[in-house]
């Protein structure tokens, strides 16, 4: 490669992350996805955290996870009983980041394994830019499962980096679900 290519190359990564600095100092910025069920899901991002739209005073759980990752399908079944547990106070959205499965398939799997809350796939064409957006604001390494825990201020509270338990999640939540307003 000569050194035209690289100052090329440097400038343009440089540029890219300069975009990605600007766009989240930015006061909203908006991402709106389509579930495997067609339901338009809306996340209003600044730089506290991340705002369900139409889910005022819940718990928003977003969970990055992959259909063939074994620590990520041991954690289904604890995050179907906390959305059960907690359906009035708690949102999880789950974004399906391992590989371009087809809606289909995916489907199948969410029916299969009874996921009771929203599935976004990595084949949404708003999941790149949401997944850029998250890398910048978080450090993640895509490491799976991953998961952020907002509070009814949509402020981000924790990062869970690998498997947790049912408890560690649960006692995280009934305390941003006790936490008074400020």
């Amino acid at each position: 490669m000569n050194i035209k290519k690289i100052v090329i190359t440097i400038l343009s990564l440089l540029m890219l992350g300069a975009s990605y600095a600007n766009a989240a100092a930015s006061e909203i910025q908006k991402f709106t996805f389509k579930s495997l069920n067609n339901q338009k899901i809306v996340l209003n991002a600044n730089i506290e955290g991340i705002k369900l739209k139409n889910s005022k005073n819940k718990v928003v759980l977003l969970d990055f996870f992959g259909n063939m990752c074994p620590p990520c399908l041991d954690e289904i079944p604890e995050l179907i009983a906390l959305q059960k547990k907690f359906k009035k106070n708690l949102q999880i959205i789950a974004f399906q980041v391992q590989t371009r499965t087809n809606n289909v398939d995916l489907k199948k799997f969410k029916k299969e394994e009874g996921i009771n809350y929203p599935i976004i796939n990595l084949t949404d064409p708003n999941v790149d830019n949401f997944l850029k957006y998250i890398i910048y604001r978080t450090n993640w390494k895509s490491i799976i499962p991953y998961a952020i825990i907002f509070d009814k201020q949509g402020k981000a509270q924790k990062i869970y980096i690998g498997e947790r338990s049912l408890q560690e999640f649960e006692n995280d939540i009934q305390i941003l679900i006790n936490k008074k307003d400020i």
